[in-house]
Protein backbone atom coordinates (compact mmCIF):
# COMPACT_ATOMS: atom_id res chain seq x y z
CA UNK A 1 0.00 0.00 0.00
CA UNK A 2 1.32 3.80 -0.77
CA UNK A 3 -0.01 7.06 -1.29
CA UNK A 4 -1.45 7.60 1.86
CA UNK A 5 -3.93 10.62 0.76
CA UNK A 6 -6.51 12.06 3.89
CA UNK A 7 -8.12 14.93 3.76
CA UNK A 8 -11.03 16.24 6.09
CA UNK A 9 -14.07 17.75 4.91
CA UNK A 10 -14.51 20.77 7.12
CA UNK A 11 -11.07 22.26 8.80
CA UNK A 12 -11.41 22.28 12.02
CA UNK A 13 -8.08 21.62 13.00
CA UNK A 14 -6.95 25.46 13.80
CA UNK A 15 -4.96 24.72 16.95
CA UNK A 16 -4.62 20.76 16.57
CA UNK A 17 -2.67 17.95 14.86
CA UNK A 18 -4.22 15.06 13.62
CA UNK A 19 -1.66 12.56 12.86
CA UNK A 20 -2.93 9.53 10.39
CA UNK A 21 -1.09 6.39 10.18
CA UNK A 22 -1.60 2.97 8.47
CA UNK A 23 -2.10 -0.01 10.78
CA UNK A 24 -1.38 -3.73 9.54
CA UNK A 25 -2.45 -6.47 11.84
CA UNK A 26 -2.73 -3.23 14.41
CA UNK A 27 1.13 -2.24 13.74
CA UNK A 28 2.05 1.11 12.70
CA UNK A 29 3.94 1.15 9.48
CA UNK A 30 6.00 4.04 8.03
CA UNK A 31 3.03 5.36 5.88
CA UNK A 32 1.64 8.55 8.30
CA UNK A 33 1.03 12.29 7.62
CA UNK A 34 -0.37 14.77 9.23
CA UNK A 35 -2.97 17.66 9.05
CA UNK A 36 -2.03 20.68 11.11
CA UNK A 37 -3.61 23.84 11.42
CA UNK A 38 -5.78 25.59 8.80
CA UNK A 39 -4.11 22.79 6.03
CA UNK A 40 -6.86 19.93 5.35
CA UNK A 41 -4.99 17.51 3.37
CA UNK A 42 -1.73 15.85 4.14
CA UNK A 43 -0.27 13.30 2.00
CA UNK A 44 2.24 10.52 2.29
CA UNK A 45 3.72 9.87 -0.91
CA UNK A 46 7.11 8.32 -0.09
CA UNK A 47 6.75 5.41 2.50
CA UNK A 48 4.73 2.17 1.57
CA UNK A 49 3.65 -1.11 3.15
CA UNK A 50 3.36 -4.85 1.77
CA UNK A 51 0.65 -6.56 3.19
CA UNK A 52 -0.36 -10.30 2.54
CA UNK A 53 -4.05 -11.93 1.86
CA UNK A 54 -6.05 -11.94 5.44
CA UNK A 55 -4.16 -8.95 6.63
CA UNK A 56 -6.13 -6.69 9.26
CA UNK A 57 -5.86 -2.78 7.66
CA UNK A 58 -6.77 0.02 9.23
CA UNK A 59 -6.14 3.66 10.04
CA UNK A 60 -4.93 5.41 13.53
CA UNK A 61 -6.16 9.08 13.92
CA UNK A 62 -4.75 11.00 16.65
CA UNK A 63 -5.44 14.07 17.86
CA UNK A 64 -3.37 16.66 20.22
CA UNK A 65 -5.00 19.95 20.60
CA UNK A 66 -8.96 20.54 21.67
CA UNK A 67 -10.38 21.47 18.36
CA UNK A 68 -13.69 19.35 17.89
CA UNK A 69 -13.17 16.17 15.56
CA UNK A 70 -14.46 15.91 11.69
CA UNK A 71 -14.65 13.72 9.25
CA UNK A 72 -12.10 12.59 6.30
CA UNK A 73 -11.71 11.27 3.28
CA UNK A 74 -8.58 8.70 2.61
CA UNK A 75 -7.67 6.88 -0.36
CA UNK A 76 -4.62 4.49 -0.41
CA UNK A 77 -2.89 2.93 -3.86
CA UNK A 78 -2.53 -1.12 -4.10
CA UNK A 79 -0.13 -2.71 -6.17
CA UNK A 80 0.00 -6.64 -6.45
Amino acid sequence: LRDLRVRADINTFTTSTVTVTLMINGVSTGVTCSITGAIDTCSDLVNSAVVTAGDAISLQFVETGTDEQTRVNYSLTFTP
